[in-house]
């Protein structure tokens, strides 16, 4: 059975890294959304999130796909 796997970035860059990992890794991204900026209990400054939205298989890739983001997010420039 198909799952929704919802990933959260910082940047619209980070999102980007996010999605191509998750397609890289067998999800299906079928969408990334803008959430505004979060300025709660904690934020030193404003900061944009995006959401990515993606379809996977079943329980088992999301595993998968999470390692794919955590490799992909290690790699990004400084």
């Amino acid at each position: 059975m198909k799952q929704i796997m919802v990933r959260n970035a910082h940047s619209d860059f980070d999102a980007m890294m996010i999605a191509e990992a998750m397609e890289s890794a067998g999800g299906s991204v079928f969408s990334i959304t803008y959430n505004g900026q979060h300025t709660g209990y904690g934020a030193s400054l404003p900061h944009s999130e995006f959401i990515v939205w993606a379809k996977v298989k079943d329980d088992e890739h999301i595993g998968l796909i999470d390692q794919a983001i955590e490799k992909a997010l290690d790699r990004r420039p400084l």
